[in-house]
């Protein structure tokens, strides 16, 4: 096949990924969503493993990697026609009023709730550096270590995945025309909007440490496989 979307989940992602395949199987686009046993650890750190995974079942096609929370809500033709060899969301965040005159007046972030893997050698190289840098214990999430990667890598060429598939932040004022959202099925719980964006952020600067410390019972069991 040209190309695939791809993905991976826990048992306790069961049935946000169960979602998901079948808001797939609705658009009739093919994919792939591999099942991995949890771990005590956050396990974001294991997406570049699954990319290459992939590379090696599907060695000639194009892979679109998403999380299993985001959601599709129109055919995704042209998601995969992107220049070069990985389609990437980097995005800037001004932080110069942070009150620290040290500080950089900008924060670069880079985003790995979509992203667009042509079968090159480059894409490949790429993958292995992101697995590097989420192996380092100097990096406490596959975010951070992409950033890293994307700059460490000179050989690869870049393209800006299309706004319309890089997962915006679904809110009630996210426009009709974007295609692939995001709805953070750890945060289901917490109120909506921006008090939700206030107690997430909150979260990441204070209380995560790498570890996700709340047991969370099986939803139940599937074999998207």
């Amino acid at each position: 096949m040209d190309w695939l979307v791809i993905g991976w989940y826990t048992p306790d992602y069961g049935e946000p990924a169960n979602k998901f395949a079948e808001n797939l199987l609705k658009y009739k686009i093919a994919f792939r969503l591999y099942p991995v046993p949890k771990q005590k650890e956050w396990g974001t750190q294991r997406k570049p493993e699954i990319v290459l995974k992939a590379m090696k079942d599907y060695p000639q096609s194009t892979l679109i990697l998403m999380d299993v929370d985001c959601i599709i809500r129109g055919p995704l033709e042209g998601i995969q026609n992107f220049i070069g060899d990985v389609s990437i969301n980097i995005s800037g965040t001004d932080i110069s009023n942070k009150g620290k005159i040290w500080r950089r007046p900008i924060q670069i972030v880079a985003s790995s709730r979509v992203i667009g893997f042509k079968p090159t050698r480059e894409a490949r190289k790429f993958v292995n550096r992101w697995k590097e840098f989420c192996s380092s214990s100097h990096y406490s999430g596959d975010e951070t270590a992409l950033a890293w990667a994307y700059l460490a890598s000179p050989g690869a060429q870049f393209s800006y995945i299309n706004p319309i598939y890089s997962g915006t932040e679904l809110f009630k004022t996210t426009p009709d025309d974007i295609l692939v959202v995001h709805s953070s099925a750890r945060n289901k719980f917490l109120l909506n909007g921006s008090i939700k964006e206030w107690f997430k952020g909150i979260e990441r600067k204070y209380l995560r440490s790498g570890k996700s410390k709340k047991l969370k019972k099986p939803l139940y069991k599937i074999a998207i496989e």
